[in-house]
């Protein structure tokens, strides 16, 4: 092998695995230096709170990516969360019984999506996008078609504080969001259920050769990511005051792009909860910065869009991703 030809594996090497890394660290940097306040700390904190949700939202969603799988629910699972509470609270459910019940109930989606896709088999893509409409409908029936107004004389000063309050002088969602973060990289990296749900998305007739259940760690890794959009979506409400029953629409796409841009990052091909949440900061710099740019909608979306393509190339390029949609 020629020393030029060397050179070149080299730094396609290092792409693959730092090149998105790269990417984020150059876009803060630039941001910091010619957008003004960027850097501020009000932005900062403002910061924190526009990716907290998205960050709970993907780190559920990557437990499903590590079994292989894919879940088209979250979304509407969310803007479900943020519906539901706020309609119990408005018909005189206590604020902590209205939370209980929210977050079963995206337990229960996540308990169906499970089923559905561990032990009927039906296609992920196929069976979680029957769900979601499910919850869409309910999301619709819920309020009318319209959003509940949630306030605290109706709720509570503690649920309110949940989407705009602070702890320690930190954004409560983004403690939320962390501890989110602690759980899933403790059961993922550090847990011998982690080491066997990475082994079901690596090569699920390896894994059941070694007695490991698939469907069982299929089941569980649904079950977490609609626990975790029902948390986002009751988040999501305290901080805009109101569930809406398409909030979180947006989520769904959000949240598959900054896990397959974490793809990218540091492992060849392999969702890690690492990578997710540096796809999830990737997004949130990138709207946050061209948002104080003055930078429209469109070209955002755009921008990001190319940005997605480009990780994903990456991925790739090195290494076949392992998640199914049929």
């Amino acid at each position: 092998m020629s020393t030029e030809t060397f050179n070149l594996k080299k730094s396609g090497n290092f792409l693959a695995r730092y090149g998105t890394f790269t990417a984020l660290i150059l876009i803060t940097l630039a941001f910091g230096l010619f957008v003004p306040k960027f850097a501020s700390f009000s932005n900062i904190m403002t910061l924190l709170v526009q990716i907290s949700m998205l960050s709970i939202v993907a780190s559920g969603l990557t437990a499903v990516f590590v079994v292989g799988e894919l879940d088209i629910s979250t979304g509407a699972v969310v803007s479900l969360g943020g519906i539901l509470g706020a309609y119990l609270m408005n018909n005189q459910i206590p604020p902590a019984a209205a939370i209980v019940a929210t977050l079963l109930v995206g337990v229960v989606f996540g308990v169906v999506n499970g089923f559905i896709v561990g032990y009927l088999r039906i296609p992920a893509l196929l069976g979680t996008f029957g769900t979601s409409v499910i919850a869409l409908g309910l999301n619709f029936w819920a309020g009318n078609g319209s959003s509940i107004r949630i306030s605290k004389e109706v709720t509570s000063e503690f649920f309110m504080s949940l989407g705009s309050g602070t702890f320690v002088g930190i954004p409560i969602p983004f403690v939320v969001a962390l501890m989110v973060f602690i759980f899933f990289l403790f059961l993922l990296e550090h847990t011998k259920w982690g080491l066997r749900m990475y082994s079901v998305g690596g090569n699920q007739e390896a894994a059941t050769n070694f007695g490991i259940n698939n469907r069982r760690m299929k089941f569980t890794a649904f079950v977490f990511c609609g626990l975790t959009a029902a948390i986002a979506g009751l988040l999501l409400s305290s901080r805009l005051g109101a569930g809406s029953p398409i909030a979180g629409d947006a989520y769904t796409l959000d949240a598959i792009a900054a896990v397959y841009v974490g793809v990218s990052m540091f492992r060849e091909g392999e969702p890690h909860l690492f990578g997710s949440v540096l796809g999830v900061l990737i997004f949130g710099i990138l709207v946050n910065g061209m948002r104080l740019m003055g930078v429209g909608y469109e070209v955002q979306s755009i921008l990001r869009g190319i940005f997605i393509l480009g990780a994903v190339a990456i991925a790739g390029n090195r290494a076949q991703l392992r998640v199914k949609l049929f």
